[in-house]
C-alpha cells in the first residue's frame, strides 16, 4: 500500500521518534480513532496545501479540477501523496471551487454529515476558506 500521509516527530536529541502512515485503506473512510469531522478536516488541509503547491509550480493557476493533484506532472511529480483523492469521513467527494472572481482563493469543502449545504454540528460544512481553516 502507498501511504496518503506521513507524518514523523521527534525530541532534540532524536533518541524518540514516531510515525504515522496513514495508507489508502485509510483515505476513503475515517480510520480507527478518527472522527469523520476530523478525517475531513485533515484532507481539507492536505488537499488546500497540494492546490498552493500546484499554483506555485503552474505559475499562479489552479488546477481545474482535484484530480490533477494525483496525477504526475511532466517530471513524474504529484501534488497530493495518494493514488487518488480520498473521500471525506462520510464517503462523499469534496466540493472544489478554482478561484475566479468572485473567490479569491480556491474552496475545498465537505458539506458534513448530511451531504447539504449548511447545518449544525455533524451536518455543518467543513470549509478550506473559513477563518480556521477546516477545524
Amino acid at each position: 500500500m502507498r501511504p496518503a500521509i506521513v507524518f514523523a516527530a521527534g525530541c532534540a536529541t532524536g533518541s524518540v521518534a514516531a510515525m504515522l502512515i496513514l495508507s489508502d485503506s485509510c483515505s476513503s473512510r475515517p480510520c480507527p480513532g478518527f472522527s469523520a469531522r476530523g478525517k475531513s478536516a485533515s484532507d481539507i488541509r492536505a488537499i488546500d496545501d497540494a492546490l498552493n503547491a500546484y499554483a506555485v509550480a503552474n505559475g499562479g493557476r489552479f488546477p481545474p479540477t482535484l484530480d490533477a493533484l494525483v496525477t504526475p506532472d511532466a517530471n513524474g511529480r504529484s501534488f497530493l501523496d495518494a493514488s487518488r483523492i480520498p473521500r471525506d469521513g462520510w464517503g462523499r467527494a469534496y466540493a472544489y471551487d478554482p478561484p475566479g472572481p468572485e473567490l479569491p482563493r480556491a474552496r475545498v469543502r465537505s458539506f458534513g454529515r448530511d451531504g447539504r449545504p449548511g447545518g449544525e454540528g455533524d451536518d455543518a460544512d467543513i470549509d478550506s476558506t473559513s477563518p480556521d481553516r477546516a477545524r
